[in-house]
């Protein structure tokens, strides 16, 4: 690449980090805490359609900034409360448009929001998000499992989030671990449906006498 295409890149992607910084100055949200002042830029909307080929690095750069705070909530909250369509959640969605295949955003974030953050509604959002683009990721599915049984409450959908997980690579103990949630909330047919398949081959006959057993105690 000769001198010219480099001051010519050069000044293409000095005025796009102008026009970035413009975009957002109006986004710009700060929480005076007694001691300092944070600032918390939102990304510009339609950020996405203005990076001129460089959605990589702009996503990397917001990147960056997100994991300075990504354990806070930017605004002062009652501590009973959740802190919905957090900072964190705007700044990784606009960092997935940019780059849709961030895995390690998906991979990581959606725990952190809900366990740091207190943003479980972003959360689930961003863990949807991230199996449209990796359905068959079972370190996700087994995230989003753990996320549905522990921080949302909802023991169905983690079995079923296990039961993928298992199904895609995971440890086998993810189908006891399914089996007993589906019992636990009464969906037996779940439950023996997904014995009878693994009956069939695939695990271990203490695993699958384990499956039956939570299947057994709930029919009681």
């Amino acid at each position: 690449m000769g001198l010219i295409q480099k001051r010519i890149l050069s000044i293409i992607f000095l005025f796009l980090m102008i026009f970035v910084i413009i975009g957002t100055k109006k986004y710009l949200y700060f929480y005076k805490s007694p001691s300092s002042t944070v600032y918390f830029i939102n990304p510009a909307p339609y950020l996405e359609h203005f990076t001129f080929g460089y959605s990589e690095l702009v996503a990397d750069l917001l990147w960056l900034r997100t994991i300075q705070d990504v354990d806070h909530c930017e605004r002062p909250i009652k501590k009973e409360e959740d802190c919905v369509n957090s900072w964190v959640y705007r700044m990784v969605d606009k960092i997935t448009d940019l780059s849709p295949h961030f895995r390690i955003i998906y991979a990581t974030v959606p725990l952190l929001l809900s366990m740091t953050v207190g943003d479980s509604e972003g959360a689930i959002q961003l863990l949807e998000k991230g199996l449209r683009h990796f359905p068959n990721d079972w370190p996700i599915l087994y995230r989003g499992g753990y996320l549905y049984l522990f921080e949302v409450g909802d023991k169905l959908k983690a079995a079923e989030y296990f039961e993928r997980a298992q199904k895609n690579g995971g440890p086998d103990w993810l189908a006891s671990y399914a089996t007993r949630l589906y019992s636990e909330v009464g969906r037996l047919e779940l439950a023996d449906k997904l014995i009878r398949e693994y009956e069939k081959g695939g695990l271990s006959e203490g695993l699958l006498e384990r499956m039956r057993s939570h299947l057994k105690a709930a029919s009681k």
